[in-house]
């Protein structure tokens, strides 16, 4: 099969030869005359053959073979089923990648008011490598101090937003809320990254009930509510 095109993917001077003398297989034959409908330089050339011939047999090169009625229609069936099948996959994956696209552009970690002073050994350099965005470094830093001051509520928040970042979901979600709840004079800020939590993990419903009670808070967190939530409602 392969030898009836030539390096360029067009007929060979041979193809062309044993096209127009009738010397193709079925198969073959088929082959070519696809290649024509689709390719103006090699109609020519069998064409031009064809005239160096005194006798073709039994082909009419002066025209450009055609595909029958019905299998046109079923070609073009399948382009519009094809076509149609591409969109809704396309479609959906573009809408399962709107949360993480979200969660990119309203995501920066909190600022560091943790005041380590007083606080054992672990906590300092949790801050440090907080502060550094070495999420991954902070990480047993965080652990290792909060075995022993779980009850600490700015710790949590900063764990929560460091396990949010390396995309330790549900972990993020436990320390997130623990937070709100230590830390009634930071709710706000606990509770906007709660809702990123679940965001990131594809929960749009829960992220708006989370972001909602914001709208009636004051600061810089009402206001990223409300920029948030009129991006969710548009994935609606």
């Amino acid at each position: 099969m392969k030898a009836i095109f030539s390096h360029s993917s067009c007929l060979s001077k041979q193809s062309i030869s044993n096209y127009v003398n009738g010397r193709l297989s079925p198969e073959n034959r088929f082959e070519v005359e696809n290649h024509l409908l689709d390719c103006a330089l090699c109609r020519a050339a069998v064409e031009g053959y064809a005239l160096t011939r005194e006798e073709a047999p039994n082909i009419n090169v002066g025209t450009t073979p055609r595909k029958s009625p019905r299998r046109r229609k079923a070609l073009l069936l399948l382009c519009v089923i094809g076509g149609a099948a591409a969109a809704m996959w396309y479609a959906q994956s573009q809408r399962a990648q709107q949360p993480e696209i979200l969660y990119n552009r309203f995501f920066a970690p909190a600022a560091n008011t943790f005041l380590v002073k007083g606080r054992n050994a672990w906590a300092e350099p949790a801050m440090d490598y907080y502060d550094e965005g070495r999420y991954a470094a902070a990480l047993p830093h965080f652990t290792r101090y909060l075995e022993q001051h779980g009850q600490d509520g700015e710790a949590l928040l900063y764990f929560g937003i460091t396990q949010l970042a390396l995309r330790q979901l549900p972990e993020a979600v436990n320390s997130l809320s623990a937070a709100a709840e230590l830390l009634p004079e930071r709710n706000a800020e606990a509770n906007w990254y709660l809702a990123l939590a679940h965001l990131r993990n594809g929960d749009t419903e829960t992220a708006k009930k989370i972001l909602r009670p914001l709208l009636e808070t004051h600061g810089a967190y009402r206001q990223k509510a409300e920029d948030l939530l009129r991006d969710l409602e548009k994935l609606d």
